[in-house]
């Protein structure tokens, strides 16, 4: 007999979920409904906030041409990266206005990976501070790219206003990584206050820098403008390169800070940018408090136009003044006070009403400039401006280099001033000898003089 083993049939039913959706074009026009729409091109959305709300990860948003008075918020989207938004044609012209009712026309505060294309951030009256805020919050911001984007601010009266703010929220803020390639920023007014109380077309704080992150900023072919162009507060790894930034009646690039107190963990980089201060207040270029964990360099920086000095460095550590060309204002081209450790070789410096190169120490603390590299730079003064000039404590350790420059003098040029008196070729050593102990073996022993 043969016996047979029959086995139930047990049938598993395994659920198959499908993978999330990624990427893909969505749109938004004026005539489109959050309501009815789906993001498609025959059914866009009206609004920027409702379809960011709703695409996925990798999508692009393609928004139609017109204004969108509207606030994107984009602390929602935390979860959502790599999105880009652009026009929807290439001819097409998108501006995004928010409303009087916030400080900002668009605000970011967490996403990763967010690329904005040919976008206009701009403002609607003048009560909104700022046309785009970035606040990294604990969860951060990162890998931002702004292509091709404007944006500007209305600037009436004398309350602060910034095309473009990069905070991080504090404490435990993060903003990493964010680039701006051939972008503007800009005041439509730039109005008529002093300091840096009207616009400042780029403006980037840490609060809190022991605890708060801003890293890897960059400003490529971009043009900054304002009452000061720029003001890189505090960040590291700060890159500004082949731009134009200029200022009216503050500063066109300030580093750091111009007040008494130091600024921290602030480093970078302006290459190849031209900067000028238009008006009739300030320096075109500061390096200011800069000390211990901040290191700056300025390589290839031209400033054709400025008031008062064309570069300055101030209470700064380490900074680096490199194939530079600053012509001085009523001022000097290029001054150092009360700095250390301060390289400045390559450079060509024209000067202005009061010389081409100034050295002081501090008034306030009686802090002085000394461990500098004047070498290799070539020194212009035409008839009756003088070369140098000197005051305040300075360093009188022996601690400066002053070589190999040339030394370029108008008929009648004097050498330069000490403490507001004239100095000859005569007594240049006793010049020299109240900043650096001149003269000395192989200080300044190359340099040539030239007259024209």
């Amino acid at each position: 007999m043969t016996m047979r083993l029959f086995l139930p049939l047990i049938l598993v039913a395994v659920a198959v979920v499908p993978p999330a959706q990624t990427g893909g074009d969505y749109y938004v026009r004026l005539t489109g409904n959050d309501a009815a729409g789906d993001g498609s091109s025959a059914a866009p959305w009206r609004s920027l906030t409702n379809a960011i709300a709703h695409v996925p990860a990798g999508a692009r948003i393609r928004i139609g041409a017109g204004t969108y008075a509207e606030e994107p918020d984009f602390q929602v989207m935390s979860t959502i990266s790599d999105l880009t938004l652009e026009p929807e044609n290439a001819g097409d012209v998108v501006t995004i206005t928010g409303n009087s009712s916030t400080s900002y026309a668009t605000r970011i505060r967490r996403c990763s990976g967010w690329t904005f294309n040919r976008l206009r951030f701009t403002t609607q009256s003048n009560s909104v501070s700022s046309a785009l805020t970035v606040i990294g919050l604990t969860t951060g911001v990162s890998g931002l790219t702004f292509n091709d984007c404007e944006f500007v601010v209305r600037s009436a009266g004398t309350a602060a206003r910034y095309p473009v703010r990069l905070v991080p929220a504090s404490p435990g803020g993060s903003i990493r990584n964010v680039a701006f390639n051939r972008c503007t920023m800009r005041g439509n007014d730039l109005g008529s206050g002093g300091g840096l109380q009207d616009v400042v077309g780029v403006y980037l704080v840490a609060p809190a820098p022991d605890t708060d992150t801003l890293d890897s900023i960059t400003f490529t072919d971009c043009l900054a403008t304002g009452n000061t162009g720029m003001w890189l507060r505090s960040g590291t790894n700060i890159l500004v390169e082949r731009g134009y930034v200029s200022g009216l009646n503050g500063y066109g690039i300030l580093v750091g800070r111009a007040d008494e107190v130091d600024a921290r963990y602030s480093s970078g980089a302006i290459v190849g940018t031209t900067v000028e201060l238009l008006g009739e207040v300030g320096h075109a270029m500061l390096v200011g408090h800069c000390t211990d964990d901040s290191r700056w360099t300025l390589d290839g920086v031209r400033v054709p136009r400025c008031y008062d000095h064309a570069i300055a460095v101030k209470r700064s550590t380490g900074t680096v003044v490199c194939n530079c060309y600053a012509a001085g204002g009523i001022d000097m081209a290029m001054s150092l006070k009360a700095a250390h450790d301060v390289v400045i070789e390559h450079n060509v410096f024209e000067a202005g009403a009061q010389g081409a190169f100034y050295v002081t120490g501090s008034d306030v603390d009686d802090r002085r400039t000394g461990g500098c590299q004047f070498v290799d730079n070539v020194v212009i003064a035409p008839t009756d401006r003088p070369l140098f000039a000197l005051g305040g404590p300075l360093d009188d350790d022996g601690t400066n280099v002053i070589d190999r420059n040339v030394y370029v003098r108008g008929a009648g040029s004097p050498w330069g001033t000490v403490y507001g008196m004239a100095v000859s070729s005569a007594t240049l050593p006793a010049l020299w000898a109240a900043w650096a102990a001149y003269p000395r073996a192989g200080n300044d022993g190359a340099s040539r003089v030239v007259g024209f």
